[in-house]
């Protein structure tokens, strides 16, 4: 495979055909690994589908929010009405039940959203797609016809003893049995 052996056909096959050598593994990978419905059975395992509150809650600045509200109501058409009633002192007593109640609201609304399916939708599968292809051509890119026969090299030694003892076996079992009955 590797090897060019002179009047040996298709002797150093890989080393003559390097390039769609790599572009067969770029199709395999890209077109069986990395589909969209891939992506989604993925994101939908590895995301999680709730927020706790309680992470979000502490970087919320409801004291920001309350503020916001009382100049929300100064600027408005009940501005001067407002003013008339002490102005921002008439609502600074509601300041604490305002958070409790916003604390309670925000906890809520965060509680029932699915936070992997916005993720979902904010994730680009195409995108994610394009990235996967450059990081699977730069390794390519990297691999060279030798580099890629002491990968080969390596996986027959690790794993194909067991396959030259069995063929050994079943040679001697066929041979036995052609030689008893033919």
């Amino acid at each position: 495979l590797f090897e060019r052996i002179p009047g040996l056909y298709g002797s150093g096959i890989i080393t003559l055909r390097f390039g769609q050598f790599k572009e067969s593994i770029r199709s395999l990978i890209m077109e069986n690994f990395f589909t969209e419905e891939n992506f989604i059975k993925v994101t939908q395992g590895a995301l999680p589908h709730t927020i706790q509150p309680e992470l979000i809650m502490d970087k919320i600045d409801f004291d920001k929010m309350f503020g916001g509200f009382v100049s929300v109501i100064k600027d408005s058409s009940f501005g001067g009405m407002f003013k008339l009633f002490g102005g921002e002192k008439a609502l600074e007593p509601l300041r604490n039940p305002f958070k409790m109640e916003f604390e309670r609201q925000t906890s809520e609304i965060l509680s029932n959203i699915d936070i992997a399916s916005v993720l979902r939708k904010e994730t680009n599968f195409k995108t994610f797609k394009l990235k996967i292809s450059a990081m699977v051509d730069a390794t390519l890119n990297e691999l060279t016809p030798q580099r890629v026969k002491e990968i080969v090299e390596n996986m027959m030694r690790t794993h194909l003893g067991w396959l030259v003892v069995w063929g050994g076996v079943f040679g001697a079992l066929i041979g036995f049995v052609s030689a008893v009955f033919f």
